[in-house]
C-alpha cells in the first residue's frame, strides 16, 4: 500500500485520562478502536470540560502515512482523536479504516516537540519558538508548532532534510527534502507555483499562510502523496527514475504534489466524513489536479510527455479506473470497496471521469465555479453531498448535475457508448433523399444509430463521418436511449466514428466506437494494421 509492504504494526496506549481533574481512565467503555468517556455532569451548549491524557504512541516501520525509516520520520494517526459530535447529539464514531481519515471538527493545535538537536522538523502551521537543551538536555531541542482551525495536526523529524524556503502567491512554503532530490524538488517547485494561483483563483485564498512540503527519502513512499492542514508529503522519487536518471516528460511527482495541495480545500478547509463519503475529498482533488495540470502542460501531455507521444491526466485516470473495472458506485463508503485497487479506481478515478463527464456537459468553468461556491459556504466547516451537489446545482445547471453527474456517481453499471448500426445506400430516386438537399450529386445517404448502454448517463458526444478531403459531424445530447443520425453526401463515407476526440473518458470500451467502409469491424487506431499490440492496449486504455 503506497508503494510500501508491511513490516509491523504500530500502536496508540493511553496510560491516564483526567476529565475536570478527576481520574478517569477506569471509568472508560472500552472499544478496539475507541473509549467512550462518562461526565459527571451534562456539558451545557456554549459550555466546555477540560480532558488531559496521557499515551504512548509507537510509529510502525513505514507503510501507509505514517512510520519511520532508519532516523526519517512521518508522525501521523499518533494522539487519540476527538470525534465529531452532529447536529443532532450523535457522536460520529468510525472505526478506523485502511483507506479514509478520521473526520474531526476544525480547532486549534499548540504542539511542542522535543527532538535530538540538529534534526529539521516540519508540522502543521507555524513554527513559534524552537529551543536547545529543552525537554531532556543539551542533546535535544524543543519546536513549538501552533496552527488554527485545523482537522488534524503532523509532523515531520529527520538529519537527513535540506530545507528551501520560498514565497509562491503570497504564502510562505517551506520544502523538506533530502539533499539528492535537488531536480525533483525544483520540478514540483515548478509544479505549486504553477497550481498554487489557479486553485485560489476557483477555490478562495489557500486555509493557512504557511505550507510545508516533505519530499519523503527513498524507501518511505508509504509516507507520500498526504495531505494534513498547511503540511503535506510527496515523493522524492519519481517513476522511471534511478541515478543520475529521470525521465524528466513522466510528471507523476508532480501530479502528487498538485493533488496533496488540492486537498487544502477539499479536506482542511471544506472538512468531510472520508468514511462515509470518501469521495468528497479525493475524486474532488483528482478533478481539479488535471483541471490545473491541463492548463500547466497541455490537456493532450499532462501526465507523459515524451516527444510525439502525449497523454492526457484524465486519461490516465480512465486506465486507473479500466484497469480494476471496479463496479462498486463511486458514492459509497470506504468500507464496501472490496480492496484497496477496487477503492482507489472508484473512488479517485471514475468519480474524478464523473466530474469530467459534468464538464463536457455543463461547460467547465461552470464546474468550477460549483467548486469554489461550494469551498466559500463551507470554509472551515463540515460537509456532504448534499452540500456539493447543491453548489453544482446552482452554478452548473441542476440538468446536468440530475442526468450526468449523479448517475455516473451512484450507478453501478458500466457506461458504454455504441456505435450500433451504420447503413450506406445510394438513393434510387429524390423520394429518397433527405431534405433539403446539400448539393445536386448528394445522392448517398449514411445512416446510423448510436446506443447509450448500462449506467443512463446523458453525456454529450459527437459522431464524424469522414469522406475523401471532408468530414461532417453531428451531436447528441445524450437524451434518451438511443438516436439515430442519416447524412446526405455525394460521395459514401470511409468511415464513421463515434467520440472521435475522446472527449467521453466513462465510456467503458472503444472497440465498438468505430466503423470504416472496406472493413466494418474495423476501430481507428485499434484494429488498423499498423497499430501493434500494445498500441492497441493504450488506445483501449486512454
Amino acid at each position: 500500500m503506497r508503494g510500501a509492504s508491511y513490516g509491523g504494526p504500530g500502536s496508540i496506549e493511553l496510560t491516564a485520562l483526567r476529565v475536570g481533574g478527576a481520574d478517569a481512565l477506569e471509568k472508560v467503555e472500552p472499544a478496539e478502536t475507541w473509549v467512550r468517556v462518562p461526565l459527571a455532569r451534562p456539558v451545557s451548549p456554549g459550555g466546555s470540560v477540560e480532558i488531559g491524557a496521557e499515551w504512548v504512541a509507537r510509529l510502525p516501520p513505514i507503510f501507509a502515512r505514517t512510520g519511520w525509516l532508519g532516523s526519517f520520520h512521518l508522525v501521523a494517526q499518533w494522539f487519540p482523536k476527538l470525534p465529531v459530535l452532529s447536529a443532532g447529539g450523535e457522536w460520529l464514531l468510525r472505526e478506523r479504516h485502511a483507506n479514509s481519515e478520521f473526520l474531526a471538527d476544525h480547532v486549534d493545535y499548540d504542539v511542542a516537540l522535543d527532538v535530538p538537536a540538529g534534526w529539521r522538523v516540519g508540522a502543521c502551521g507555524e513554527e513559534a519558538t524552537a529551543t536547545e537543551g529543552a525537554g531532556g538536555g543539551a542533546a535535544r531541542e524543543r519546536h513549538r508548532f501552533t496552527v488554527r482551525r485545523a482537522v488534524d495536526f503532523a509532523w515531520t523529524a529527520w538529519d537527513g532534510f535540506d530545507e528551501f524556503r520560498e514565497e509562491v502567491d503570497g504564502i510562505g512554503v517551506r520544502w523538506l527534502y533530502p539533499a539528492a532530490a535537488g531536480r525533483t524538488l525544483a520540478r514540483q517547485r515548478r509544479a505549486l507555483a504553477a497550481a498554487l494561483p489557479r486553485f485560489r483563483r476557483w477555490f478562495g485564498p489557500l486555509p493557512y499562510g504557511r505550507l510545508t512540503v516533505v519530499l519523503v527519502p527513498p524507501g518511505a513512499d508509504g509516507a507520500g502523496g498526504m495531505e494534513y492542514p498547511g503540511f503535506v508529503t510527496t515523493t522524492s522519487s519519481p517513476a522511471f527514475a534511478g541515478p543520475g536518471v529521470e525521465w524528466a516528460g513522466y510528471r507523476d511527482d508532480q501530479e502528487v504534489v498538485i493533488h496533496e495541495l488540492a486537498h487544502q480545500w477539499f479536506y482542511a478547509l471544506v472538512a468531510t466524513d472520508e468514511a462515509r463519503e470518501p469521495w468528497l475529498d479525493e475524486a474532488l482533488a483528482t478533478w481539479v489536479t488535471g483541471a490545473a495540470m491541463d492548463d500547466i502542460f497541455g490537456a493532450d501531455r499532462s501526465s507523459v510527455s515524451a516527444g510525439p507521444v502525449g497523454i492526457g491526466y484524465l486519461a490516465t485516470r480512465r486506465a486507473c479506473w479500466r484497469l480494476v473495472d471496479s463496479r462498486v458506485p463511486s458514492d459509497r463508503s470506504a468500507e464496501a470497496f472490496p480492496s484497496f485497487d477496487d477503492y482507489a479506481a472508484g473512488v479517485y478515478c471514475r468519480g474524478a471521469l464523473a466530474l469530467d463527464a459534468l464538464a463536457l456537459a455543463a461547460g467547465r468553468e461552470r464546474v468550477l465555479r460549483g467548486l469554489g461556491r461550494y469551498a466559500a459556504e463551507h470554509r472551515f466547516a463540515r460537509a456532504s453531498a448534499a452540500e456539493l451537489y447543491a453548489a453544482l446545482e446552482r452554478e452548473a445547471g441542476p440538468d446536468p448535475v440530475a442526468r450526468v453527474f449523479r448517475p455516473a456517481m451512484e450507478q453501478p453499471a458500466a457506461f458504454d457508448l455504441v456505435l450500433e448500426s451504420v447503413e450506406v445506400r445510394r438513393a434510387a430516386s429524390d423520394a429518397e433523399l433527405i431534405a433539403p438537399r446539400t448539393s445536386p450529386g448528394a445522392r448517398w445517404v449514411t445512416t446510423v444509430v448510436v446506443r447509450r448502454k448500462g449506467a443512463s448517463i446523458e453525456v454529450p458526444v459527437e459522431v464524424e463521418f469522414r469522406f475523401p478531403g471532408a468530414s461532417r459531424r453531428g451531436r447528441w445530447d445524450g437524451s434518451g436511449a438511443a438516436v439515430r443520425f442519416a447524412v446526405q453526401s455525394d460521395r459514401p463515407p470511409t468511415s464513421v466514428l463515434l467520440d472521435p476526440d475522446r472527449r467521453v473518458l466513462l465510456d467503458r470500451n472503444l472497440l465498438d466506437n468505430g466503423w470504416r467502409a472496406s472493413d466494418p469491424s474495423w476501430v481507428e487506431g485499434v484494429g488498423d494494421e499498423t497499430f501493434a499490440a500494445f498500441g492497441g492496449l493504450l488506445e483501449v486504455l486512454f
